[in-house]
């Protein structure tokens, strides 16, 4: 197929009688499951942070909402695709033929939006202490972020995105990931003293963020024909580096300026690499 890597091709390896909705809209079927999977299993956490139930109740529970975009991910690829659904999914971390630079970018490139961000509000008058990062918890944060983060890309990048890029363009995939993907995190953003509402100021920013960082992961993930190890490694450094820049009572002061350097970057990468496939190489889809 001209424009377009297939990720997988599963279909002749399941019944022909399954054929039907699940089948002609995988994208659709993951969407419901992550978004109700989450919505149920990050409730107890909003619930305990009101006082309806006991501390520490909730922590099984967030940790198994992290883990819905892979459930959904996999569910979705299972009912639409067959048993060769998931192998593909999963053997997406192994994907090869790209020039191992992507690597490199992936780890540098969130430090330069975080330091372009943080310039950008020194100059435009902002009060900014350097002394205040605490690089020493990078590697904490690390490994954290990638333990924790490997979860929502098998799910996000390694299955939403080529499921929508079988009909759409890759800005279109991009953007719808970015709204369901902000949809998502609304328990987040709901429990009270929220971290993450902090850290962005306003609900607005964290989706403008979230839509124009997710054309920037399909940019990777289309680069690098479907390789989610690239995501991932960005996905956990930039969890990692900017809350060492943006640390406590600078955070929401500094998050229109990403906001606004995530723009700038998403916009140039579509005008450079065009909306199609917003890579140099074909777009991957999930067939």
């Amino acid at each position: 197929m001209c424009g377009s890597v297939i990720l997988v091709n599963a279909e002749e390896q399941y019944s022909s009688g399954q054929s039907g909705f699940l089948q002609s809209h995988p994208d659709v079927t993951y969407f419901l499951l992550v978004i109700i999977l989450g919505s149920i299993f990050f409730t107890p956490w909003i619930l305990e942070s009101s006082g309806f139930i006991g501390l520490g109740i909730s922590i099984p529970f967030i940790l198994l909402g992290g883990l819905t975009p892979t459930f959904g991910a996999l569910l979705a690829a299972r009912l639409s695709h067959g048993p060769g659904g998931i192998r593909q999914l999963l053997s997406s971390f192994r994907r090869s033929g790209f020039p191992k630079i992507w690597l490199i970018v992936s780890f540098l490139l969130p430090v330069i939006i975080a330091l372009v961000s943080v310039f950008s509000w020194i100059l435009l008058g902002g009060a900014y202490d350097f002394t205040s990062i605490g690089l020493a918890m990078f590697i904490p944060f690390l490994i954290q972020s990638l333990i924790m983060n490997v979860w929502e890309e098998i799910g996000w990048r390694g299955f939403a995105l080529p499921a929508l890029q079988r009909r759409y363009s890759a800005l279109f995939s991009a953007f719808v990931i970015g709204i369901f993907w902000s949809l998502w995190h609304w328990p987040h953003l709901a429990v009270l003293d929220s971290h993450m509402l902090d850290n962005y100021g306003n609900v607005l920013i964290f989706i403008g963020v979230t839509i124009t960082s997710s054309i920037v992961y399909t940019w990777l993930y289309n680069s690098t024909k479907g390789n989610l190890a690239i995501p991932w490694l960005f996905h956990a450094m930039t969890n990692s580096i900017f809350p060492l820049f943006f640390y406590s009572g600078v955070s929401g002061l500094i998050a229109p300026y990403m906001l606004l350097v995530f723009t700038i970057l998403a916009m140039a990468l579509i005008i450079i690499y065009k909306p199609t496939t917003l890579s140099s190489s074909e777009k991957v889809l999930f067939e």
